[in-house]
């Protein structure tokens, strides 16, 4: 799960549970069946909050980075090490 993808489904379950808080505030009878989804949505987003620490370092490069790793080939010339600067020149030499 993408970042952005983790973001949208913990702002689903805020708004689901804000909504549920707003049925049992206006006094929907179904009190039972609007505990329960308010159980599970906030169990959910408890789930989803505990994601963050799974995602991969490619999550948070941007989508043509992301787009270059899956075509690796492509995505940078290949390094030569005579093109790489001297650590210390006076050695170069």
């Amino acid at each position: 799960m993408s970042g952005e993808q983790l973001q949208r489904e913990i702002d689903r379950c805020h708004r689901e549970i804000a909504e549920i808080e707003r049925q049992l505030r206006a006094g929907n009878p179904k009190v039972q069946g609007l505990c329960l989804a308010l159980f599970d949505w906030s169990a959910e987003l408890k789930i989803l909050e505990a994601l963050p620490w799974k995602l991969t370092w490619s999550d948070f490069l941007s989508p043509q980075m992301r787009a270059s790793l899956a075509h690796p080939a492509t995505a940078m010339p290949r390094f030569k090490s005579q093109d790489a600067p001297a650590l210390c020149p006076a050695v170069a030499n």
